[in-house]
């Protein structure tokens, strides 16, 4: 009898050393990390451009067999996310633990910040991993990318039209910026004309968005066998840029 108990005892213990030695094996820890902007890597950890900016912080764990993590953020700012948990399903395999910070302005504090934002991972065992970061912030600005001239559709070649008169032409510019952002413009004619003010969002950075207007023009007489004139587009805010459409005019 007291042999039994002696030999349940042995084994309870050896299947508690088991257990110990598995759990203990569950280790975790941080393969690599980066910083992105609209999904393109930050090189160098250094980000230049527009500001306010939305920085994702990506850190990718893995454990030596599958386990449930618990971990929380901490930054440069003094800000201390809540706990977070996920679970890491198979061994070695990395899995992503990704959290955003809306950040910088343009004014001089931004123009050459630094700091971070630091992935702590509380169990099955602590370790951690900041991620060190350059702001550079700068103002967003608007260009005019190209520019057309159509009639009923179709491109005025050389921006020079024959044709029956009077014409509704119709003049064009693409109009793209750093950043999403709201424009404000006005249109200036060689007849004097002087349309008023419009805006427009650009809701994408980088990305054209067209400014139209039209002019009716010409008629059956002399001044219009021959006529040059020109439309021109005028940004007046975030920044002042302009590009004028010159074009001639044959009526027949």
């Amino acid at each position: 009898m007291n042999t039994n108990r002696i030999v349940r005892a042995a084994v309870l213990c050896l299947c508690l050393a088991i257990v110990s030695q598995i759990a203990h094996s569950q280790t975790v820890r941080i393969g690599g990390w980066a910083l992105t902007n609209n999904g393109q890597i930050v090189k160098n950890f250094v980000y230049t451009g527009s500001c306010p900016v939305k920085l994702q912080f990506a850190w990718g764990v893995l454990s030596t067999a599958p386990t449930e993590i618990k971990y929380h953020f901490e930054r440069s700012d003094g800000a201390q996310a809540p706990p977070g948990q996920m679970g890491l399903p198979r061994a070695n395999t990395s899995e992503d633990v990704i959290t955003t910070w809306d950040l910088g302005a343009n004014i001089p504090r931004f123009a050459d910040f630094t700091g971070w934002e630091e992935l702590v991972i509380d169990s099955p065992n602590r370790v951690s991993q900041k991620i060190n970061f350059t702001l550079h912030c700068t103002p967003a600005t608007v260009r005019i990318g190209g520019w057309a001239l159509t009639s009923n559709g179709q491109i005025v070649k050389n921006f020079e039209y024959t044709g029956s008169c009077p014409v509704p032409l119709q003049f064009a510019w693409g109009v793209l910026a750093t950043a999403p952002m709201e424009i404000k413009y006005h249109f200036e004619r060689s007849d004097g004309a002087k349309a008023p003010p419009g805006q427009k969002m650009l809701p994408k950075a980088n990305t054209s968005v067209d400014v139209l207007t039209t002019w009716e023009l010409g008629a059956n007489i002399p001044r219009f066998a021959d006529f040059k004139g020109w439309e021109d587009l005028v940004i007046d805010t975030p920044n002042r840029v302009s590009q004028k459409i010159n074009f001639t005019l044959h009526c027949r």
